[in-house]
């Protein structure tokens, strides 16, 4: 019941386990899979590594991980989208948030794994927001999705994404339009993030398109500072920013640019949004 007998990328099984056997794995993450079936086995499997007792997590032997196995572990639940609506209930997610504050029955934590998590509308989403902001200890949230874009920017930024390669292709010129953003902020002085702006003055439509694609580096980078490797299109600019900025200014780097992507789409002055854009990247930088 390892990860190595899952169906998934190398990249991604090497990622679970080395986030979960160096005790560093967040208290909230995003599971990517267009493949339900294969996303629900790679839950399980992570939640019986997160209750495990053993040391090569999950090891399979200990209590916790016949438990799990067996689907019958108390500190592991599972909870899925209305039958009648297929949406996630207002009153579901108030009910695990409730619940996430009671301490574990067997093990060191417990795990909540949400499935068809796409599924949740924007009232569900702002109610787990409150407990994904000030989590309780020894609680682990696991949502599940095949494209992660459908979440709030507010609830993305408080969760670690791992991807087996579902959601939304990115055009190849806004991937790279991002990654000059991203190894330009940690950067000493700024005459290398306003290079790397200048493409947005006469071409909104990319301006937006980065503002979608950017914080991904920063997620990247706080896994990387949290020990977990960070997926290979990220690596280099997130290694980048893990050396140059603390986890909390990754952070507020992550709100900076939900943020401008709201003032755009408020149609707010786009020429003021460009500078706003360096300036405040740079001070959520430490810089």
């Amino acid at each position: 019941m390892g990860f190595e007998s899952l169906q998934i990328s190398e990249p991604l099984k090497k990622a679970l386990s080395s986030s979960v056997n160096s005790g560093r794995f967040p208290h909230a993450a995003i599971l990517e899979d267009e493949d339900s079936e294969r996303l629900m086995e790679t839950a399980k499997t992570l939640a019986a590594a997160l209750v495990c007792s053993g040391d090569d997590k999950p090891c399979g032997r200990c209590i916790n991980c016949l438990k799990a196995r067996s689907d019958s572990h108390p500190d592991i639940k599972i909870f899925e989208p209305d039958p009648k609506t297929n949406n996630f209930k207002v009153e579901t997610v108030r009910e695990i948030r409730s619940d996430a504050y009671i301490v574990a029955n067997e093990a060191d934590r417990k795990v909540y794994i949400l499935k068809d998590a796409q599924n949740m509308l924007v009232p569900a989403q702002n109610a787990l927001l409150k407990v994904l902001e000030e989590p309780p200890e020894g609680v682990c949230f696991l949502l599940l999705t095949d494209d992660k874009n459908v979440f709030l920017q507010t609830v993305l930024s408080r969760c670690a994404v791992f991807s087996q390669g579902g959601g939304r292709r990115v055009d190849s010129g806004v991937f790279e339009a991002a990654r000059a953003v991203a190894a330009a902020v940690p950067e000493a002085n700024e005459y290398p993030l306003l290079a790397a702006t200048a493409a947005f003055e006469k071409d909104k439509t990319l301006f937006r398109a980065v503002l979608q694609v950017l914080p991904e580096f920063f997620r990247a980078a706080v896994l990387i500072k949290s020990g977990v490797e960070a997926p290979e299109e990220y690596k280099t600019e997130a290694q980048k920013l893990a050396g140059n900025v603390t986890t909390a200014n990754l952070m507020r780097m992550i709100t900076c640019a939900d943020d401008l992507a709201a003032s755009f789409e408020r149609n707010e002055n786009y020429t003021l949004l460009i500078t706003r854009m360096c300036a405040e990247l740079r001070r959520a930088s430490g810089r």
